[in-house]
């Protein structure tokens, strides 16, 4: 990524800001049972919004700060797109995020 481009800390905060503001942000986390989904995006228990701050943005920073591999490549916007419509600033965000993971297999 070039300098001019945020870094994936910075975009994981533009992403719980923009949750926030789009009133998507919950003080509660989903029960156990619905963490224990082992569906893509924990479709199947949770709003995408939900795994996001709850799955994604943790397991992500936890990545970052133990300085371990990130995953080669990364997919959330084309689902974000369906979930979410109408959010483009929201989706904007994730084809940031993917678009930081995918650019390590090119460098």
């Amino acid at each position: 990524m070039s300098d001019n481009n945020p870094s994936l800390p910075d975009l994981l905060y533009s992403l719980e800001q923009e949750l926030s503001r789009l009133n998507l942000w919950s003080d509660l986390p989903p029960d156990r049972q619905a963490m224990a989904s082992t569906q893509p995006f924990c479709h199947d228990t949770m709003p995408l919004a939900s795994w996001l701050q709850w799955v994604f943005i943790p397991q992500i920073r936890q990545l970052i700060s133990s300085d371990s591999s990130l995953p080669g490549s990364c997919s959330i916007a084309p689902i974000a797109e369906i979930y979410y419509p109408n959010h483009r600033s929201l989706v904007a965000i994730l084809e940031s995020i993917d678009a930081c993971f995918n650019a390590q297999d090119t460098t």
